[in-house]
């Protein structure tokens, strides 16, 4: 299949022939800004925050951003996802 952005997820259609990409909104390029993060925070799939894990992993920048994204959301009990990358992105920080 060839190389893949980041940002591209693949999703079964139940057609076994056939295969859509799914694009996340706000990601026209292959930089992770902070509604791209954000989206793939609260919409993304396993692999999508694979890719986003991967990228953090190597630029400490994009762990600042991924903060800076979860504040605005950890006032929300229920939202677990941003509790998960909050704690994630601090305890890669230390």
């Amino acid at each position: 299949m060839g190389w893949q952005a980041p940002w591209v997820t693949w999703c079964d259609t139940g057609n076994r022939e056939e295969s859509t990409i799914v694009l996340h909104r706000h990601l026209t390029h292959q930089r992770f800004t902070l509604a791209a993060i954000d989206d793939v925070i609260a919409r993304g799939k396993r692999q999508d925050w694979a890719e986003l894990r991967k990228a953090a992993l190597a630029d400490r920048a994009l762990l600042q951003k991924i903060l800076r994204v979860c504040e605005a959301h950890i006032a929300d009990p229920y939202a677990q996802r941003y509790h998960f990358w909050k704690h994630y992105a601090e305890r890669h920080l230390t």
